[in-house]
């Protein structure tokens, strides 16, 4: 979990040197993130379709559709779930995650993106403009969820997944 506090101004400069020029390197390309956090289900067929790209990608399995759509339905109806998407500058959405707001902490539960046109500077700015609308929604904390711990054998194949939510 990453703590929310101070400004916006101080918590980008918290974050790695690397990130920071992800973000703005994004930024330059005119990579728009758009939140949406009403009728989630009008967004519910991107968010599926880059799940499947990606589970197929990186060799996951994912739930049943309907675990999904409970999920967005439940957290939606309290009005505590967002999508955060990342579009080109053409249009096209390159990535998305979906998010659910719980005593202050917002948790990044699932994302994805496409196959094509997936970079870290996309998912940094994603993630950094989630992080700035859980901050406007009053949260403050923001999870990445588990990570396992450096070094621990058990989970040498989340080496990869584990160091992108440290970074």
């Amino acid at each position: 979990e990453l703590s929310l506090a101070g400004t916006e101004e101080a918590l980008f400069e918290q974050f790695h040197k690397q990130t920071r020029k992800l973000v703005r390197k994004a930024q330059s390309l005119n990579t728009k993130i758009v939140i949406v956090d009403d009728a989630l289900s009008d967004s519910f067929h991107i968010f599926e379709s880059m799940m499947r790209e990606t589970a197929a990608r990186k060799g996951f399995s994912l739930h049943e559709t309907k675990y999904y759509c409970a999920m967005m339905q439940m957290a939606s109806a309290r009005s505590d779930a967002f999508f955060a998407i990342a579009y080109d500058a053409e249009g096209k959405a390159l990535a998305i995650s979906f998010h659910a707001i719980v005593d202050g902490c917002c948790y990044a539960l699932f994302g994805g993106s496409r196959t094509e046109r997936r970079d870290a500077h996309t998912a940094r700015l994603l993630k950094w403009e989630s992080m700035r609308f859980a901050k406007q929604r009053g949260c403050t904390t923001f999870s990445f969820g588990g990570i396992a711990a450096e070094g621990d054998r058990r989970y040498r194949d989340w080496k990869g997944f584990s160091d992108f939510k440290r970074s």
